[in-house]
């Protein structure tokens, strides 16, 4: 019977638990598994396997006695309980009364323990102990549950081991007046309770039971609302307490509905002529607690125009029918009540429904989300992307521009208005913080773009209606930014220097310190160049794999009319690109050109307007070069650099290989990489990252010390990914480009460099990638004595011979030379280096031979044959147009794919170069690496065909393409065009005025918008 009673009386406290939490008799269901009940923690309930709870802002403590295992094999109160079972369900939500379910389980569990074993003392599941009868039945000489024996009073019961004794309340009645013991009129006191919460399915406070510790976190509560009894801090509770808080719940369910009664009439008013009372304290919510809101880090609230809230969806609602209209709120506040009055503000005014997007970047209002992020003020300017434009600037995201050209920007119309005066190729300041760094103002130089990489400044406004964004220019047409110089020149920069009077020196710098400086540092350095490399996003062709590089470069030329700097292609790698540079003999930074890429070195020239040193100009002048003699082994150099920070820095080393042939595998994506090139090598550098010059004692060139890009396998681990290494690169086959620029008597393609209209050089190269082999390996192929001989006469110090590694397609010679071929002489004279071949290809320029042609003796298959190979003649102005359509673009296949060997067979196509997050082609798979062979069925073998085909496809026409792999696997896809967000335009460059334009094909109209 103790333990029966113990385990009804904590059962009781268990659900004064539940509604202590401020349950809602809607949402909460309790499952109590069958399980052993654990006493192990300091607050236990029943284990609880799936529970339901909405708990308010602040919930009261709770300490309750730990529980104790208890097994129950017969329930006190039959007259409502048939059987209990560990495993019951409470369902609060409206149905059956919280009755425990009897639940036959052959082999079950009823004292909680694993297995179906009994601990020890108990009888087995389903058997009655030793002396007692079965349940349901009486033991012999014992009276049924709920009667005493005949001529004997009740057994008094003792109470549970951790409250005092109970004390029985006076009112109670004999048990032997009542058929029901006092169990069953607290188990009905339980249900009556539990029905009124049912039928009124409103919120109540329920008063916590307080347990074990002196401890009191509630916030004060009003006089109007006296808390109810509580049991001292420091003392156990006893079940006379517990019998005296059984009818709390009345009073305040009967105080709820006083006040929420529909009938009940509204609180008179004072009189209009009487002054306004004082606003009494907040009334609590039913169960004592006040009303609070989570403001200035004191607890929540509760009172929204006099309207009791704890949900977040419910004061949603409200605010949402409020908007632009003051409303009142009651909080409390380290504990004291206050009324607030507050506007509601609506979230749309708040929110930016326009942006600006000029030269890639995104620039809007900042929006109300993001200054409650970074606690800024809504509305500022504020950098969602930088792009292009600010990202060379080296201006973050989630920045807020604060002022611009000098001028304070505090709206988005204030930034507009300024960048409407500025002209293009000007360079302003800009000033910005970061939510990373409030307190503190940074600023940068930001460039405008002299070549047309991106479209016009653009307005973004949404359109609710449409549920689209409309384009509209943003800038007016007589902006100066809208207007081109017709010229590639540096002229307008002028304007900068009034605005960047603070960046720009008016002395030469005068000789540096007389410290102990080598003889060649001190000759090269004032022909030594910085240059920062930055392509546009837009426009990354031929496989470029980064936006920005670095290196040093050297003055090859140096006249009044133009300067030519050497460097090599790791640093310079597209035309697409804009150029900085910055001079070791001046401080000074100005911009370049590419004028020159060679097809097959690893060395490309920039020019430069000599007029924009200013008095820099004369502290500047070229390198000697000194392409001959040809650099042996164990000859000493100087190499010659520069650091970051612009210093000369040099050592001397000892050249270990001069004709180190190189070996660069492809990338996974073709881009550039050095063939048929013999590098030199020295027994100390500074590092992959450092290049400059080799010079001699007297400071005459010999070799540019460059970067190579090194490609591995796509599959490769991080650690062996793309990398770069420095060698030597001679100087002689960058004398001989050099010579022909300057002279101009060339018929190459006609460009103008610095106002003035040249001849840029052609090469004439077989395009057809080697590699050296050891002639005591060729031997083992069979190749005649005499041959090999040849070769050894020809070149004693490498012997070796070159083997054909691969064609490149559609060249002249793909159908005529096989993989693993030997070339042992061109026209009769041995071959043993690349250096033969290029020198072989320029006699036939100089003999003026029209057909190009060169015989090869070649050992193929153990024999040697002579084959006429043609030879193909290449510019050095890079690819020079691409099309961007539908977020894709595609361009003429350029070498370092064709260096794979292969091209499709029906009329090559258009090569896919990049793809854009969010275009047709990323939704639809039409990804890098594939040509675009067919479109609709119509073929597109270059880009003039392509850029026809696609001027016909209307928007929200669904294209057919028909495209090959790199594998030569084809494919078929299907494309939904969106000329709204995507329009179709062409890029390309105009040797004329040496700018890149811009040119629309196909675009929406602005009607149909």
């Amino acid at each position: 019977m103790r333990e029966q009673k113990n385990y009804l009386i904590q059962l009781r406290r268990n659900i004064f638990f539940m509604h202590h939490f401020s349950i809602m008799a809607s949402s909460l269901r309790l499952r109590i598994p069958t399980m052993a009940m654990a006493s192990s923690y300091r607050m236990n309930i029943l284990p609880v396997a799936s529970l339901s709870l909405r708990i308010p802002p602040r919930p009261s403590p709770l300490r309750l006695q730990p529980l104790k295992t208890t097994k129950l094999t017969r329930d006190p109160v039959q007259p409502l309980f048939k059987e209990f079972t560990h495993e019951s369900d409470f369902d609060l939500e409206g149905g059956a009364p919280p009755v425990c379910r009897r639940r036959n389980r052959p082999g079950g569990r009823r004292g909680g323990r694993r297995g179906g074993k009994s601990p020890p003392g108990e009888s087995p599941p389903g058997e009655s102990p030793p002396g007692e009868s079965p349940p349901g039945e009486s033991p012999p000489g014992e009276s049924p549950p709920g009667e005493s024996p005949p001529g004997e009073s009740p057994p008094e019961e003792s109470p549970p081991e951790e409250s005092p004794p109970e004390e029985s309340p006076p009112e109670e009645s004999p048990p032997e007046e009542s058929p029901e013991g006092e169990n069953s009129k607290r188990a009905r006191k339980l249900l009556e309770k539990d029905a009124a919460i049912r039928r009124r399915k409103v919120e109540i406070r329920f008063k916590p039971l307080r347990k074990k510790h002196n401890l009191d976190l509630d916030p004060p509560k009003p006089p109007t609302n006296p808390p109810n009894k509580k049991s001292p801090p420091n003392k156990k509770r006893t079940q006379k307490n517990d019998e005296e808080d059984d009818d709390s719940w009345k009073e305040d369910l009967e105080r709820y509905e006083e006040e929420n009664s529909p009938e009940s009439p509204p609180p008179e008013s004072p009189p209009p002529e009487s002054p306004p009372p004082e606003s009494p304290p907040p009334e609590s919510p039913p169960g004592g607690d006040s009303p609070v809101n989570n403001f200035a880090g004191g607890y929540a609230a509760g009172y929204y125009s006099y309207k009791v809230t704890t949900q977040f969806l419910k004061m949603e609602s409200l605010l949402d029918d409020s908007v632009d209209c003051k409303v009142e709120l009651q909080i409390e506040r380290g504990g004291k009540p206050l009324t607030l009055t507050l506007t509601v503000q609506d979230l749309h005014s708040v929110t930016p429904d326009h942006f600006l997007e000029v030269g890639g970047a995104v620039i809007h209002p900042l929006s109300y989300q993001q200054a409650r992020n970074f606690r800024f003020q809504c509305g500022l300017v504020y950098v969602a992307d930088q792009g292009y434009l600010l990202s060379r600037a080296g201006v973050p995201r989630h920045a807020v521009i604060k002022k611009f050209a000098g001028e304070d920007i505090t709206r988005l119309e204030d930034f507009v208005s300024v960048l409407s005066k500025l002209s293009r190729g000007v360079r302003v300041p800009l000033e910005y913080i970061s939510y990373k760094d409030r307190h503190r103002r940074k600023s940068a130089i930001v460039t405008i773009d002299r070549h047309e990489w991106y479209a016009p400044p653009e307005l973004y406004t949404r359109n609710d209606s449409s549920g689209l964004w409309t384009i509209r220019p943003a800038l007016p047409s007589e902006s100066p930014l809208l207007s081109p110089p017709l010229t590639n020149t540096v002229a307008d920069l002028s304007a900068a220097s009034v605005l960047l009077h603070d960046f720009s020196l008016q002395e030469p710098r005068q000789e540096r310190d007389s410290r102990d400086n080598a003889v060649p540092e001190r000759v090269i350095e004032p022909s030594l160049v910085m240059l920062e490399v930055h392509v546009p996003l837009s426009c990354m062709l031929d496989g470029v794999n980064s936006k920005h590089f670095s290196g040093t470069g050297v003055i090859v030329y140096h006249s009044r009319n133009m300067g030519l700097i050497a460097v090599d292609k790791n640093t310079v790698v597209v035309s697409v690109s804009e150029l900085m540079l910055s001079f070791a003999a001046y401080p000074i930074e100005i911009p370049g050109e590419v004028v020159f890429l060679h097809p097959v070195h690893n060395f490309a020239f920039v020019a430069y307007d000599p007029s924009a040193l200013g008095p820099g100009a004369s502290l500047v002048r070229a390198a000697q070069l000194l392409p001959e003699p040809a650099l042996c082994r164990g000859d000493s150099v100087y190499l010659v650099g520069l650091s970051k920070s612009l210093q000369a820095t040099s050592r001397k080393s000892f050249v270990t290989d001069p004709s180190a042939a190189l070996d660069i595998g492809s990338s996974h994506s073709p881009r550039y990489r050095a063939t048929n090139m013999e590098v030199i090598e020295l027994d100390s550098d500074f590092g992959s990252k450092f290049s400059g010059v080799l010079a001699d004692e007297l400071g005459r060139v010999h070799a540019i010390w460059g970067s190579f890009s090194n490609y591995v396998k796509y599959n490769s681990s991080s650690s062996e990914g793309q990398h770069q290494f420095v060698r030597g690169i001679p100087i002689y086959a960058i004398s001989q480009i050099l010579d022909k620029i300057v002279s101009g008597a060339d018929t190459g393609p006609v460009r103008l460099v610095n106002g003035i209209k040249r001849n840029m050089p052609l090469v004439r190269i077989l395009e057809v990638e080697l590699f050296p082999t050891l002639l005591s390996k060729a031997r083992s192929f069979g190749p005649s004595d005499t041959s090999i001989q040849a070769l050894v006469n020809k070149d004693p110090i490498r012997r070796q011979v070159l083997r054909v590694k691969g064609c490149l397609a559609g060249s002249k010679a793909e159908n005529v030379l096989e993989q693993g071929d030997m070339l042992l002489a061109i026209n009769k004279d041995p071959v043993t280096c690349f250096r033969h071949i290029e020198d072989a290809c320029q006699q036939l320029d100089r003999c003026n031979q029209t057909n190009g042609v060169l015989t090869l003796t070649i050992f193929r298959q153990g024999r040697e044959i002579e084959v006429a190979v043609g030879t193909d003649v290449r510019d050095g102005s890079g690819t020079t147009s691409m099309i961007n359509w539908g977020g894709c673009v595609v361009q003429d296949t350029h070498s370092a794919v064709r260096a794979l060997g292969f091209l499709p067979q029906v009329g090559h196509g258009v090569y896919v170069v990049k793809w854009c997050h969010g275009s047709p082609g990323n939704r639809y798979g039409l990804y890098v690496s594939q040509w675009i062979v067919e479109v609709n069925g119509k073929p597109t073998p270059d880009l003039d065909a392509f850029s026809a085909v696609t001027k016909e496809i209307e928007h929200g026409e669904f294209v057919r393409l028909n495209t090959i792999y790199l594998s030569g696997k084809p494919r078929v896809l299907t494309l939904k065009q969106d000329l709204h967000y995507w329009p179709t335009w062409e890029l390309r460059f105009d040797p004329e005025t040496a700018m890149w334009r811009r040119t629309t094909i196909k675009a929406l109209e602005s009607s149909i918008v």
